[in-house]
């Protein structure tokens, strides 16, 4: 589903003037029975999650791991 978000958004975009523009997004997620019981903490983590999708180079989806 993420994937199909992804390619959705990256298709040009009219613009009124006739012109296009191109969109892309950067997704986190994190899974509340896997990274914590408190929504508060979950939604730490998917934002986490989200910046180091925009620091890999944006346009991708990353899912938050816990660190070993």
């Amino acid at each position: 589903m993420s994937q199909r978000l992804l390619t959705h958004i990256a298709k040009l975009a009219p613009l009124p003037d006739g012109q296009t523009a191109q969109v892309g997004c950067s997704l986190g997620a994190a899974i509340w029975s896997q990274h914590g019981h408190a929504i508060s903490q979950v939604f730490q983590r998917a934002d986490a999650a989200l910046y180091q999708a925009k620091h890999q180079g944006k346009h991708l989806l990353i899912i938050y791991e816990e660190a070993h």
